[in-house]
């Protein structure tokens, strides 16, 4: 069998044959299959493998399709270091994939942002934290809408509004408010993570979103600490830790949505492999105590 190759980039193989005109529709295809297999594969999280060129049969010649990637040197990962593996999912594989094919069409950058960071390229600090910050908002956003004023609350502004004497002071007024009724940062963060199956105290998930809410203001509104006599490196460790379970949170995340039932998510996080580095992540954070995990059915 003949061997060829090609780019992205070009519509001829290297012997002068035109590829089908059905063909930048099927690399699609492709890409979005080698994705979902890739985010299944992730191994732990602290692994950014990725999966090698793709190649595709044209007739009797089998070309392998090259296009722009991170080439990162994780190796492949074993059986039982992945989230789950194909007999346990076999049943509904087929579902999963169709799932993960219409969201990640439909949130869009709650799904991106995330596999932005598991592709093998070092990203700053601040970076990835606020990548994964605003894939989480873009998720809430995606999933619950933008939350929108009640009739009463809408009808109490418009009373406040109208009590002051002067129009440009009115039309200022309304410009400030004109978010006032929905949820904010923190109540997004908490909300989207509340939803996993996995047993967090609701108490230490809200502490945990608020400094979240906080870090990312300072990131956004200061370029960084909002106290400069704070030591930097103090506050790169903060996030680093921060990041690291928001990481493994947000990985959970997809999982469930796709469809992965409440027991695999559980026993991802609890007895899976990487399972007790994603609880001392848990535990660096306030998330969990460090000798009293979180109770579920598969982690009693």
């Amino acid at each position: 069998m003949m061997r060829a190759s090609i780019g992205l980039g070009g519509s001829c193989t290297p012997f002068g044959r035109q590829l089908p005109h059905a063909f930048p529709q099927a690399f699609a295809c492709l890409l979005i299959r080698r994705y979902f297999f890739e985010f299944l594969h992730q191994p732990g999280p602290d692994s950014d493998y990725c999966f090698d060129w793709p190649i595709v049969l044209l007739g009797k010649i089998r070309y392998t399709l090259y296009f722009e990637k991170l080439t990162p040197k994780a190796t492949p990962p074993l059986r039982h270091q992945c989230a789950t593996n194909f007999p346990r999912i076999k049943e509904k594989f087929g579902a999963l994939f169709s799932t993960w094919r219409t969201k990640r069409e439909k949130f869009g950058s709650a799904f991106y942002l995330y596999l932005g960071t598991r592709r093998g390229m070092q990203l700053y600090p601040e970076t990835r934290f606020a990548m994964l910050i605003w894939g989480i908002e873009a998720f809430h956003r995606n999933k619950y809408g933008e939350g929108g004023r009640s009739g009463r609350t809408a009808a109490r502004i418009e009373n406040i509004i109208s009590q002051l004497p002067a129009k440009k002071d009115r039309k200022w007024l309304a410009s400030q408010l004109r978010h006032a009724d929905e949820p904010n940062l923190e109540q997004r963060i908490f909300e989207t993570l509340n939803r996993l199956p996995i047993g967090l105290d609701p108490k230490r998930l809200r502490k945990f979103a608020s400094e979240c809410a906080r870090k990312r203001n300072e990131i956004s509104h200061f370029g960084g600490q909002r106290q400069r006599a704070g030591v930097y490196s103090d506050f790169v460790l903060a996030l680093y830790k921060l990041s690291d379970a928001l990481s493994s949170l947000y990985h959970a995340l997809l999982l469930f949505e796709i469809g992965l039932d409440d027991e695999m998510v559980q026993a991802w996080i609890y007895k899976s492999f990487y399972s007790s580095r994603i609880k001392f992540r848990f535990v660096e954070v306030g998330l969990m105590e460090a000798e009293n995990p979180p109770h579920t059915d598969t982690a009693a």
